[in-house]
């Protein structure tokens, strides 16, 4: 990973905090929960890097939750959430488009064991 995001904007911080951001969580004694989360989230940053190449989407975090949206804005539609586990995998939630939704505001989650 080399911090450099092109296919994400980072909202409210420069690009290479992302993934800065993760590691200060993975530099933590491994007797903290979130040391292996930041872990999880750093061998996700580049897959996630692949899959968007060529689309612009923005991201922040939220807690060590990454949130993706497709444009910035001052409240942003956070269409995709993705959290890692500490025991491993991720938990993904994502918006059902509405003509896919059985009402508004509908969201899927799941678990991916990545």
């Amino acid at each position: 990973m080399d911090g450099q995001w092109a296919a994400m904007k980072v909202l409210g911080r420069d690009t290479n905090e992302l993934a800065g951001f993760y590691k200060e969580l993975a530099d933590l004694p491994r007797s903290n929960e979130h040391s292996r989360i930041g872990e999880r989230m750093l061998s996700l940053l580049p897959r996630l890097e692949a899959a968007l190449a060529g689309k612009t989407v923005w991201a922040t975090t939220s807690h060590d939750r990454l949130c993706l949206s497709p444009r910035e804005d001052a409240e942003p539609v956070w269409l995709v959430t993705v959290q890692a586990v500490s025991w491993g995998g991720f938990e993904v939630r994502y918006l059902l488009p509405e003509a896919d939704a059985p009402w508004v505001g509908a969201m899927v989650e799941g678990f991916y064991p990545g």
